[in-house]
């Protein structure tokens, strides 16, 4: 995927995600699938998270309540979107440049600001929320938190998704309690969206969700639960006058499942040495005449320094374990 946006750490301009989505339903219950498989798919991965879920219908019932205009309800979401990521004074400094009264603003923070249970949020909107769009997403809140209410997930009133096409639950995740801000997936129901492609009047309702493959691996990084590769090689031949042989031997070990490579630059052992030193290739087999009349060849550990001479019948065993 590719995107307009600020390169950081875990957000990039062209990324991957990987996505489960849900076609042909209106019921909620596929809105909280998407919500359990996140919290699933997390749990398995040991990762901290907290998904927020909101409902876009909710975000727009408070909007109007604020009495702002509907020529201004895209540009107030844009801003909304930005409550995590900057300041409460650039948020209404931004609300001013877009023509929020102050009167609107304070509705609209005030709202926001309400804290409590999943269950204190939906009993309070449905005593501050007045159009039928805004009951509407609260009823369908109520329905999916009926599902998967629980530690982990979290009815945020200010979650936005600043994309336009979502038409009803939204959801986010981020990590708990880090530094590491950017979100690690994120989805919602886009009921409109496959009928807007097809140019005709049918409704295909439909919700996802979708994960960052970027952020996750950088937290998984962090946490020293994966080491970056820098290369899937697991050993790398080193041939001393014996190309042709040395070409045979790798043969036989990719045969056997292993990941070999072998120098074809002609470098001094050194100088290959330190080339696997710097992509961390965990093992180095070197092939010399001597060797080869022994049918035995000098293995080095990489990471341990130790050396031997094994078959490579022993090879094979000692690398696939």
């Amino acid at each position: 995927v590719w995107r307009a946006d600020r390169p950081q750490r875990g957000r990039y301009r062209e990324f991957y995600q990987c996505d489960v989505d849900v076609v042909g339903t209106k019921n909620m219950i596929a809105d909280a699938e998407c919500i359990l498989i996140a919290k699933r798919v997390f749990k398995e991965l040991e990762l901290d998270v907290e998904v927020e879920v909101s409902n876009r219908k909710v975000l727009n019932g408070i909007i109007k309540e604020a009495g702002i205009p509907e020529g201004m309800v895209t540009d107030v979401i844009v801003t909304v979107d930005k409550f995590k990521k900057i300041s409460e004074g650039e948020i209404e400094k931004e609300f001013r440049e877009k023509g929020v009264t102050t009167e609107q603003m304070d509705k609209l923070l005030e709202i926001f600001k309400f804290r409590g249970s999943n269950t204190d949020k939906v009993e309070y909107l449905k005593k501050v929320l007045t159009s039928d769009e805004g009951k509407q997403g609260v009823e369908e809140m109520e329905q999916v938190l009926s599902y998967c209410d629980g530690e982990g997930v979290e009815f945020n009133l200010a979650l936005a998704r600043g994309l336009a096409y979502y038409t009803g639950t939204v959801f986010e995740i981020f990590m708990k309690d880090s530094e590491f801000t950017s979100s690690l997936g994120g989805g919602g129901r886009y009921n409109k969206m496959i009928g807007d492609f097809l140019e005709g009047n049918q409704e295909f309702p439909a919700v996802g969700i979708s994960f960052g493959l970027e952020p996750i691996t950088v937290m998984l990084q962090k946490q020293g639960k994966i080491t970056e590769k820098k290369t899937v090689t697991e050993l790398f031949v080193v041939p001393i006058g014996t190309v042709k042989e040395s070409v045979k031997i790798v043969e036989e070990l990719r045969d056997a499942g292993i990941k070999a490579e072998m120098d074809i630059a002609g470098k001094g052992v050194s100088k290959n040495l330190n080339y696997c030193n710097a992509l961390s290739i965990p093992y180095v087999l070197f092939v010399g005449e001597d060797e080869l009349k022994q049918g035995k060849y000098k293995l080095k550990d990489m990471t341990s320094g130790e050396e031997g001479l094994l078959s490579l019948d022993e090879v094979r065993k000692k690398l696939m374990g």
